[in-house]
């Protein structure tokens, strides 16, 4: 009995933690108590690789069968226990790889989607760019025929001495000198931070300029050093150097030799670096105008009777302009001034700013086709996509807006011949602030 005792409590106990060292022949109790005499003494001694042997040798115990052959009840309940362990564990595993398995395809199949969206929005792309009239030199500018019987409907490009009075030819003289020592120092200044943009708008309504004049210029000149995009108006009547011409209006220079002229005149007049250009027609103008269902334009009780002729109304308010009566309104002068027109032709460009940000996509998307071929540039489709892929980001930027001269003055008749007379002294460091002033500007030779 006693002995069937003590085998029944060394069964209880075997299924424990802790388990005494196999091959003892001592009794159960003095078994464990061996066991745990043998375990404090390695704890005590630090000995922590003989300890993990004799817990491996007490699992080891554990797992032995008894003198019947039958395993003990508490080692089958833990080998039970250990057996749904590790199906579990595999259960888990499999699900994971299952779940890596099944992210990874997701992940193809999006990368596959986006690589396809990403090629129509080229393919689309690409359709659109090549709706643009791409500057390869001059091959390809429109050229007006020139008709020697026909009238210009503004005045003679070229100031006749002869007509002049002596006070005209004093002042004239004057004038000249101060180009010539504005030229003496030709170096050009630019800056990696900014982005010179010329926009002009062509008149080929004259035929004595076989690429039409310059009849409005903008320079949109972006900084990303100072996140500013400004809008800069050049008054067309600057009376100003055209290279390999004489002295004379500044939109001229685009008459004589098309954008690459224009572009080397206002290099070496401003002395600022101009990095590409954007062109478009009257015509092309007008069609724009149309293409995107006309542009709101708060108008003064002048400005409208001015235009009256095309508005219909002679009232002050605010209108939506087709492009016929946009370009009225753009070229406008007669109300007061040169200076004040470059300020309706920067509203226009406002207003189809504000237009275009308010177009949902298929709306500008469908008025691509009627816009895009009236735009001529010199920048590659890759510049242009850079550009255009960084919109959003200038749309944020400040603006501002501005014209140079930045001194207001009237137009000056010489022989007939409305010109306006620039203080080069003065001008060129207010242009070299406007433009660099918050950045470290370079060098070049114009």
């Amino acid at each position: 009995m006693a002995d069937n005792r003590r085998h029944s409590t060394g069964n209880r106990s075997s299924g424990r933690r802790h388990h005494y060292a196999p091959n003892s022949n001592l009794p159960t109790a003095e078994k464990q108590r061996e066991y745990y005499r043998k375990l404090a003494e390695q704890r005590a001694a630090g000995r922590s690789s003989d300890l993990r042997q004799i817990q491996s040798g007490a699992a080891n115990v554990s797992g032995q069968k008894n003198a019947s052959g039958k395993g003990r009840p508490s080692d089958t309940r833990a080998a039970s226990a250990d057996r749904r362990t590790v199906g579990t564990n595999n259960r888990k595993k499999k699900r994971r790889r299952k779940k890596r398995s099944t992210g990874r395809k997701i992940l193809v199949s999006l990368f596959v989607i986006l690589l396809v969206a990403i090629i129509a929005v080229l393919g689309t792309g690409y359709y659109y760019l090549n709706l643009i009239d791409f500057d390869n030199g001059k091959e390809g500018l429109t050229v007006a025929p020139l008709d020697p019987n026909g009238e210009d409907d503004e005045d003679e490009d070229i100031i006749n001495i002869n007509e002049l009075s002596d006070e005209e030819k004093v002042s004239l003289s004057n004038a000249n000198a101060g180009i010539n020592a504005n030229l003496d120092n030709s170096e050009v200044w630019y800056s990696d931070s900014v982005t010179n943009i010329l926009l002009m708008g062509i008149d080929y309504g004259s035929c004595k300029f076989p690429y039409g004049r310059s009849d409005s210029m903008i320079i949109v000149s972006i900084n990303n050093a100072t996140k500013k995009v400004k809008l800069v108006s050049l008054s067309r009547a600057v009376y100003s150097a055209i290279p390999g011409y004489n002295n004379t209006r500044l939109s001229h220079a685009h008459g004589y030799g098309g954008p690459e002229l224009a572009i080397q005149a206002i290099q070496n007049n401003y002395k600022i670096k101009i990095d590409n250009y954007a062109s478009v027609t009257f015509e092309g103008f007008k069609n724009i105008i149309n293409a995107l269902g006309g542009v709101t334009v708060e108008l003064e009780g002048a400005e409208a009777a001015a235009i009256s002729y095309v508005l219909g109304s002679s009232g002050g308010g605010t209108y939506t302009l087709n492009g016929e009566q946009a370009l009225a309104f753009a070229r406008q002068r007669k109300i007061d001034n040169d200076r004040s027109r470059t300020g309706r032709q920067r509203r226009i460009l406002e207003a189809l700013a504000t237009k275009a940000t308010k177009m949902s996509i298929p709306d500008m998307m469908a008025a691509m086709d009627d816009v895009l071929p009236n735009v001529r540039t010199d920048m590659t489709r890759t510049q242009l996509i850079g550009m255009l892929s960084k919109a959003i980001t200038y749309l944020n930027y400040a603006r501002e807006e501005t014209v140079i001269p930045h001194e207001s003055s009237d137009l000056v008749l010489r022989g007939g011949f409305e010109v306006l007379i620039v203080n080069w002294q003065t001008e060129i460091p207010y242009v070299h602030e406007l433009f660099y002033g918050d950045v470290s500007a370079k060098v070049i030779n114009g």
